[in-house]
């Protein structure tokens, strides 16, 4: 019973052979199938470092993977520990970044660094976190959740920009103009949201990234320095979260920085729990 791996030209033909399989662990691959689906919607644009593919053994499904373009982490999706390591033997591909769930990422990570005589680094250590009901409703006088449609263009790259270098300081270099593609899809999508203050100050932003069939994920949730610890940003998420299942969604999905422990509360408080651990990790050249 080897294993065997199957390559696809595009994120329709990924999706027509894994997407049933993922399914049936839709908050857990949440991230995999939402940027499938935003390639297939032209959400995200492919190029030459864009890859799909998946693993079988025997006919039956045991992984499924792919990077959305160059400079992006390769996303995988859950697997045993020994599909894990033989992918590990047998991607093929070059990758610089890997994303996934834990434990099935760490085994990858930790048999590919040393098979490519590479480094490893934990970039981030997050939590998956899913809501169906949002508890509350957090009723604020002259406040509330506003389009981004609506809102100074500029303004919002400021709040992206400082989301990214806050997030990931690697990023600093081209931060700017990855804010930039990052305001512009989701503004394309009416998918970017603020949130007035009672001094009509827009103080924080959140996005609806990602779909998947009975899901959508949260990203981009920042308040600046000079406005947090005062709620704001719980508050959008929890407006953002009852719209979106409002509008038929049975549930959302968002990840956090497990070791940000005032971000963790503020989500759990708004009715999200922890369904799952994940690792993105960066892979460097030795010099030993």
């Amino acid at each position: 019973m080897a294993y065997e791996r199957r390559r696809y030209p595009d994120a329709f033909a990924f999706l027509a052979d894994c997407e049933e399989d993922l399914m049936r662990f839709e908050v857990e691959h949440s991230l995999l199938l939402g940027l499938a689906d935003n390639l297939v919607k032209d959400l995200l644009c492919s190029d030459d470092g864009t890859f799909f593919g998946s693993v079988w053994r025997d006919g039956h499904f045991e992984a499924a993977f792919l990077r959305s373009g160059r400079g992006r982490a390769m996303v995988c999706s859950q697997m045993s520990e020994d599909c894990a390591r033989w992918l590990s033997a047998n991607l093929g591909e070059k990758i610089d970044e890997v994303q996934g769930l834990l434990p099935s990422v760490q085994v990858f990570a930790e048999a590919f660094a040393p098979r490519r005589s590479l480094g490893l680094n934990i970039n981030m250590y997050q939590g998956l976190y899913r809501i169906d009901e949002v508890d509350g409703h957090y009723p604020f006088e002259g406040e509330g959740m506003v389009s981004g449609r609506g809102l100074p263009q500029d303004l919002l790259q400021t709040f992206a920009e400082q989301f990214l270098v806050d997030c990931f300081p690697s990023l600093r270099l081209s931060a700017s103009a990855r804010a930039r593609e990052i305001i512009e899809r989701h503004l394309k999508q009416d998918a970017l949201f603020a949130w007035r203050n009672a001094e009509s100050e827009i103080v924080a932003i959140a996005a609806r990234s990602r779909q998947s069939a009975n899901g959508a994920t949260i990203s981009l949730v920042y308040t600046p320095e000079a406005h947090r610890r005062r709620g704001y940003a719980g508050r959008l998420v929890a407006a953002l979260s009852r719209k979106i299942l409002s509008d038929g969604k049975r549930f959302c999905t968002l990840y956090t920085d497990l070791r940000n422990p005032t971000s963790n509360s503020v989500y759990r408080k708004v009715g999200f729990r922890k369904v799952a651990e994940s690792w993105h990790c960066s892979f460097w050249e030795r010099m030993d």
